[in-house]
Protein backbone atom coordinates (compact mmCIF):
# COMPACT_ATOMS: atom_id res chain seq x y z
CA UNK A 1 0.00 0.00 0.00
CA UNK A 2 1.48 3.06 -0.96
CA UNK A 3 0.24 6.22 0.54
CA UNK A 4 1.95 9.26 2.28
CA UNK A 5 2.44 10.35 5.83
CA UNK A 6 -1.23 11.09 5.81
CA UNK A 7 -2.41 7.69 4.56
CA UNK A 8 -3.73 9.62 1.51
CA UNK A 9 -3.14 6.50 -1.54
CA UNK A 10 -3.22 7.38 -4.96
CA UNK A 11 -6.73 6.41 -4.82
CA UNK A 12 -7.85 8.69 -2.34
CA UNK A 13 -5.75 11.58 -4.28
CA UNK A 14 -7.44 10.76 -7.45
CA UNK A 15 -11.13 10.76 -6.42
CA UNK A 16 -10.27 13.80 -4.96
CA UNK A 17 -9.29 15.73 -7.55
CA UNK A 18 -12.16 14.15 -10.00
CA UNK A 19 -9.30 12.00 -11.99
CA UNK A 20 -11.64 9.12 -13.70
CA UNK A 21 -9.09 7.66 -15.81
CA UNK A 22 -6.51 7.61 -12.93
CA UNK A 23 -9.52 6.04 -10.42
CA UNK A 24 -10.62 3.30 -13.37
CA UNK A 25 -6.89 1.86 -13.86
CA UNK A 26 -6.33 1.87 -9.76
CA UNK A 27 -9.20 -0.03 -9.92
CA UNK A 28 -8.71 -2.63 -12.23
CA UNK A 29 -4.81 -2.94 -10.82
CA UNK A 30 -3.85 -4.06 -7.58
CA UNK A 31 -4.92 -0.82 -5.29
CA UNK A 32 -5.25 -0.27 -1.48
CA UNK A 33 -8.57 -1.58 -0.62
CA UNK A 34 -11.88 0.51 -2.00
CA UNK A 35 -12.04 1.54 1.86
CA UNK A 36 -9.05 2.21 3.20
CA UNK A 37 -9.07 5.30 5.44
CA UNK A 38 -6.46 8.48 5.41
CA UNK A 39 -5.55 9.95 8.67
CA UNK A 40 -8.53 11.57 8.62
CA UNK A 41 -10.64 8.73 8.08
CA UNK A 42 -11.94 9.91 4.82
CA UNK A 43 -12.30 7.08 2.44
CA UNK A 44 -11.93 7.59 -1.60
CA UNK A 45 -15.47 7.92 -2.01
CA UNK A 46 -15.92 10.38 0.48
CA UNK A 47 -13.45 12.43 -1.37
CA UNK A 48 -15.63 12.17 -4.55
CA UNK A 49 -18.71 13.21 -3.27
CA UNK A 50 -17.23 16.23 -1.50
CA UNK A 51 -15.09 17.05 -4.22
CA UNK A 52 -18.77 17.00 -6.64
CA UNK A 53 -17.42 14.19 -8.84
CA UNK A 54 -19.91 12.42 -9.73
CA UNK A 55 -18.68 10.19 -12.12
CA UNK A 56 -16.08 9.21 -9.59
CA UNK A 57 -18.13 8.35 -7.08
CA UNK A 58 -20.14 6.32 -9.39
CA UNK A 59 -17.45 3.81 -10.60
CA UNK A 60 -16.37 3.33 -7.05
CA UNK A 61 -19.60 2.37 -5.85
CA UNK A 62 -19.40 -0.19 -8.82
CA UNK A 63 -16.54 -1.35 -7.74
CA UNK A 64 -17.57 -2.24 -4.39
CA UNK A 65 -17.06 0.90 -2.34
CA UNK A 66 -19.60 0.82 0.83
CA UNK A 67 -18.57 3.92 3.03
CA UNK A 68 -18.10 7.38 2.92
CA UNK A 69 -15.52 7.30 5.78
CA UNK A 70 -14.05 4.35 7.79
CA UNK A 71 -17.01 4.30 10.42
CA UNK A 72 -19.46 4.21 7.45
CA UNK A 73 -20.90 7.22 7.80
CA UNK A 74 -20.17 11.17 6.56
CA UNK A 75 -18.13 13.72 8.07
CA UNK A 76 -18.50 16.65 9.39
Amino acid sequence: RMADRYGSTPLHQAAARGQLAVVETLLRSDCPPLDAPDSCNRTALLLAVKGGHAPVASALLRAGSASLDAAGRHDR
